[in-house]
């Protein structure tokens, strides 16, 4: 008797996949995309009210390839981290140049 097994997890093509939970609906995942860690964020924010902020300015990203997957804990209450998808590296600067170190609603945000 034989078993063969498979991975379904594991890719057997050469071709880079998609970025672990990355959004495909609201941000274009393409080979120049970035991800920008958020932490330290207040625990009321909504991923609406983070990606809104992001929209304007001073860093006004584009609405069509920006997105954001907020972290919440075993409780399902939102642990203060969030993952933002922009198109690329100009975009993911621009949000570390206007925000590391800055405060939103009273909490300073640090970003990866």
């Amino acid at each position: 008797m034989s078993y063969n097994y498979s991975n379904p997890y594991q890719s057997t093509s050469n071709t880079p996949s998609r970025p672990f939970n990355a959004p495909s609906s609201s941000a274009a995942v393409t080979s120049q995309a970035r991800q920008v860690l958020f932490s330290g964020l207040p625990i009321d924010i909504s991923e609406k009210d983070l990606r809104d902020l992001l929209l304007q300015e001073p860093t006004r990203l584009s609405p069509v390839t920006t997105s954001v997957k907020c972290f919440s804990g075993p409780d399902g209450r939102f642990c203060g981290i969030a993952l933002i998808y922009v198109a690329n590296a100009a975009e993911a600067e621009k949000i570390r140049v206007h925000y590391s170190g800055q405060q939103i609603d009273g909490s300073e945000l640090y970003l990866e």
